[in-house]
């Protein structure tokens, strides 16, 4: 997977994670998943709205391991209880520090990405097998 951008559909014209805001994240041990739910940015058609949050879930699947910095701000420059997603992308990448935590030994076709927050400075990696993206129909907030 080369970003979370490929696994949208064509459902929601201009659908990108950046700035997403990430709602929930929760790990299931026994299914070896991670789920994550999101509001992503979509392109409105009406002249004085700017843009759609439309609510949408990443599962990880054959999840290898997870790493969740602490935030490093006390307070949330936005004031909102989601997580600001400003940067996604794989890794290694020779331009972030975060890359020394990949593990060597990955299973076959594994792959590690990453998710960077503003609000909190912080980063959230995930090492997966496979990852499916649903748009949860019906859950709209226009900005």
């Amino acid at each position: 997977m080369e970003t979370l951008d490929s696994l949208l559909d064509e459902t929601y014209e201009d659908a990108t994670f950046h700035d997403a805001e990430l709602l929930s994240f929760a790990v299931d041990f026994l299914r070896a998943t991670a789920t994550l739910e999101f509001d992503i940015q979509c392109r409105v058609a009406a002249p004085d709205q700017q843009f759609s949050l439309q609510r949408g879930t990443v599962e990880f699947s054959g999840l290898c391991f997870w790493l969740v910095e602490p935030a490093l701000c006390q307070t949330r420059p936005t004031g909102d209880s989601s997580l600001w997603i400003t940067a996604n992308g794989p890794l290694p990448d020779k331009r972030l520090e975060i890359s020394k935590i990949v593990p060597s030994a990955l299973p076959s076709g594994a792959f590690v990405h990453y998710l960077y927050s503003s609000s909190t400075n912080s980063f959230l990696v995930i090492g997966a097998t496979n990852a499916t993206f649903n748009w949860k129909h019906g859950e709209t907030n226009v900005r």
